[in-house]
This record gives structure tokens, C-alpha cells and sequence, in this order.
């Protein structure tokens, strides 16, 4: 009967180690997409505005 209660433990053990490198992963996940939000949103910013008078620049041609 102990074997099966070590075992139990153990398994417990187990999953709880399993669950907090999945939380500890995804906490990384979240700060890593944060960043690279807050540097694309860095390098949009940087870029000059579109022309929004003229003739020139106004307009993006595409074709199917």
C-alpha cells in the first residue's frame, strides 16, 4: 500500500513541477512579444508619415 501512495506522491510531484515550467514559459512568451510589440511600435513611430497632399505619394497601385 505504500508503494502505491510513494507513487501518487511522486506523480503529483510530477505534474506540479510540469505545471509551473509551463507557466514560467509562458510568462516568457507574453514578455518576449511584449518587447517585440513595443520595438515594432519604436520603429513605426521613427518612420516619416505618408504624403497626404499632392500628387505624389498618395496613392499605393496594386495589381491582381
Amino acid at each position: 500500500m505504500s508503494m502505491s501512495i510513494d507513487s501518487t506522491v511522486n506523480a503529483a510531484q510530477t505534474l506540479n513541477a510540469a505545471s509551473t515550467q509551463q507557466e514560467v514559459q509562458t510568462l516568457m512568451l507574453r514578455k518576449t512579444l511584449d518587447l517585440q510589440t513595443q520595438i515594432v511600435t519604436d520603429i513605426m513611430k521613427s518612420m516619416p508619415s505618408l504624403a497626404t497632399e499632392g500628387s505624389l505619394g498618395r496613392n499605393v497601385n496594386t495589381y491582381v
